[in-house]
């Protein structure tokens, strides 16, 4: 296997590019981009690297730890020349630090080899990021834990949310001063 087609060379306007060891397909062939915090990928940009084919089709994954990995269902069109660059769209965009790209199928002569360019916006920090899946929560009716009534209003609300807004919210859910109806 020649290092000038190593994971190193994925960037776009390398000399190269990458190509999988002995063209091999499918999710077990991946190269891995690590972009270091929770991003938000709008748009995956792919070429091949002027003389040696191209990747014509793919998939991808995604993990935020590395551990755990969600595979998009969405098959990509790659390459269909040499010299083009193809511009996928990510719509809804993938929220990932590490995302696997899969070649499925290559073209050309020589095999598949990829140059790649993932594009979004490093949006949430880890605290923003937690922030962001709370409001998430919040939001979602599914995970509202008690009722505030007010007059003939009813509010679902989430009891560690009020405790920690409130000395009083907070006093009466330790001390048990609510009331509950079913």
């Amino acid at each position: 296997y020649n290092n000038a087609f190593g994971a190193s060379c994925v960037r776009m306007g390398s000399e190269y590019g990458w190509s999988p060891q002995e063209h091999s397909q499918g999710f077990g062939t991946w190269i891995q981009f690590d972009l270091g915090e929770p991003t938000e990928v709008h748009r995956v940009l792919t070429k091949a690297d002027g003389k040696y084919g191209w990747i014509s089709l793919y998939r991808l994954s995604h993990s935020m730890d590395g551990t755990s990995w969600k595979c998009d269902a969405r098959t990509f069109i790659g390459n269909h020349d040499n010299w083009t660059v193809q511009q996928n769209t990510l719509s809804p965009p993938i929220m990932a630090r590490l995302i696997r790209l899969h070649p499925m199928a290559e073209g050309g002569a020589g095999g598949g080899v990829l140059q790649a360019e993932l594009l979004g916006r490093r949006s949430f920090s880890g605290f923003r990021h937690a922030k962001f899946v709370l409001n998430q929560m919040l939001q979602d009716r599914e995970f509202a834990d008690c009722k505030v009534t007010c007059g003939e209003r009813e509010f679902p609300c989430h009891r560690i949310v009020l405790a920690t807004t409130s000395p009083v919210w907070r006093a009466t859910f330790k001390k048990g001063g609510f009331r509950e109806s079913h």
